[in-house]
């Protein structure tokens, strides 16, 4: 019987997960984008962890998800004139264990939390310490508004993971006549 989880015939490429959605030809609309700099660190998220100086992407300043703050919950979003909702940030896990990670959820119109996407380290080769960018999808076609939500997968008080750069965009997808 075969004790141990690893393969050593695999290789990084056959076994790490694209976690960047793929790319398409519509046209995305701007909609918000969060730097978190002062003075408005938060920018369109409820609240957040503001961490300045040492962990960020560009400038100085990114978001903390773990220890005291397990969540990074985006203002209503208005999408009653899109039908895909794209959320591309960078992400920093600086603190997590092999089977720990962070989740992408969204609610649209007031209705319960829905899983989008979750990403574990050992599972999709995240690398600790490193910034690195993740591209989602959202189906939005029946909603008027969405919140998003970053959040850890386990609350333990040792969790890090920085947050930067979130950029948010909306297209309406349209099927062409053939």
């Amino acid at each position: 019987s075969a004790s141990s989880e690893s393969d050593s015939n695999s290789t990084d490429s056959e076994d790490s997960v694209d976690i960047t959605a793929p790319e398409d030809d519509l046209n995305w609309e701007f909609i918000f984008e969060n730097n978190f700099e002062p003075p408005n660190a938060c920018g369109n998220f409820l609240s957040c962890d503001h961490q300045e100086g040492e962990h960020f992407h560009s400038k100085s300043s990114s978001v903390l998800l773990g220890k005291s703050h397990d969540e990074l919950v985006s203002e209503l979003i208005d999408v009653s004139s899109y039908s895909l909702l794209k959320v591309h940030y960078w992400f920093n896990p600086v603190a997590l264990k092999p089977n720990d990670g962070w989740k992408l959820e969204s609610s649209s119109d007031g209705n319960e939390w829905v899983l989008n996407k979750s990403w574990v380290m050992e599972k999709h080769k995240l690398r600790k310490g490193e910034w690195q960018e993740a591209t989602e999808l959202i189906d939005v076609d029946d909603a008027d508004s969405i919140e998003v939500r970053l959040s850890v997968l386990n609350s333990e008080f040792m969790n890090q993971i920085y947050i930067d750069d979130v950029i948010v965009s909306g297209a309406y997808e349209t099927i062409a006549s053939t």
